[in-house]
């Protein structure tokens, strides 16, 4: 209300709720300054691309969404599944569980910016592979794995931790031994979903245009 740039202000709530974490926690509690300058208003009015993994990388989305405990060949799906069911494609662009995705015509296809066949809907099974994807990007000296990075509790991606094997995400496959090049190339996929578009535009209409 007394903020001298109000729409700034506006925006750096509406990022907050778009990549929500409970400032609560124990264990985001800590994070939150850092959160709120580095993460959410060091990137809102840049490149939602970069946005996305910053988010991401940041320990108070590790730790609220679990996936500093996401290694192979333990895996935990929470954030796989937040990050399309909330942050990128929405809930809109979910088809549920089918058996095989990928020889079903009702889910039809589109030619990426890459020029590779990809769904336009996700499905389970591409939270699993996701997830999958995303094992080994963790926190250092997190309860999990301890290492002598001179910088506890940042980010940190561990080969170790990561599962090395073939996985496929919405219809394209991501080659074995791809490393952290997998989580890489996840969040390309996701930031340029024609289906991330249009839920981001349409939350954002709601917000400045039909929130009166």
């Amino acid at each position: 209300i007394y903020g001298r740039w109000q729409l700034v202000e506006q925006l750096a709530d509406f990022w907050h709720n778009h990549f929500n974490v409970y400032g609560y926690d124990r264990y985001a509690a800590p994070t939150w300054t850092s959160w709120d300058r580095d993460v959410i208003r060091g990137n809102m009015l840049g490149n939602f691309r970069t946005m996305l993994q910053k988010t991401f990388e940041s320990p108070a989305m590790l730790y609220f969404l679990d996936n500093f405990i996401n290694r192979a060949p333990s895996i935990n799906e929470n954030y796989a599944r937040e990050v399309c069911e909330l942050h990128t494609l929405g809930a809109e662009n979910y088809a549920g569980i089918v058996d095989d995705p990928d020889d079903d015509p009702s889910l039809p296809t589109y030619i990426d910016w890459q020029g590779k066949i990809q769904r336009l809907q996700y499905v389970d099974d591409d939270v699993y592979e996701a997830a999958r994807v995303l094992t080994g990007w963790t926190i250092s000296h997190s309860t999990y794995e301890t290492r002598n990075d001179p910088n506890p509790g940042a980010f940190e991606y561990v080969q170790s931790l990561h599962d090395a094997g073939v996985k496929r995400v919405l219809h394209r496959n991501f080659s074995a031994g791809g490393g952290q090049n997998d989580g890489t190339l996840l969040f390309d996929m996701l930031a340029q979903h024609p289906g991330t578009a249009h839920f981001i535009a349409g939350k954002l209409c709601r917000r400045f245009i039909g929130d009166v």
